[in-house]
């Protein structure tokens, strides 16, 4: 459909965000970030989870955020600086959550 959102199926989907961050490691911002970019590095870091928010945003953590945070995936609809037409950089304390796929 035109204007749709593609989630990846890595993707579980977007979340909102807290002070106290539901992913809590904060990588420095990327200025060419997108969702698969915030995989790798956190994979790197050793993390089970990435999440990017507002364009440039790389968060990592190891346990899944809570259901009750899960907000629709339109309102993670921001374009992603490393691809524009990707929409799906999260938003303002609203946050693209993805499962690390660790290689094997």
């Amino acid at each position: 459909m035109p204007g749709r959102c593609r989630w990846s199926k890595n993707t579980i989907g977007c979340f909102y965000d807290t002070r106290s961050r539901i992913l809590p490691r904060r990588l420095a911002n990327d200025r060419r970030n997108t969702p698969v970019r915030c995989e790798i590095r956190c994979r790197r870091a050793g993390y089970r989870y990435s999440g990017v928010q507002a364009r440039t945003a790389c968060f990592c953590g190891n346990l899944e955020p809570w259901g009750a945070f899960r907000r629709p995936n339109r309102e993670c609809r921001t374009p992603c600086p490393g691809n524009k037409k990707l929409k799906k950089c999260g938003g303002t304390w609203r946050m693209t959550v993805s499962n690390v796929r660790r290689r094997s």
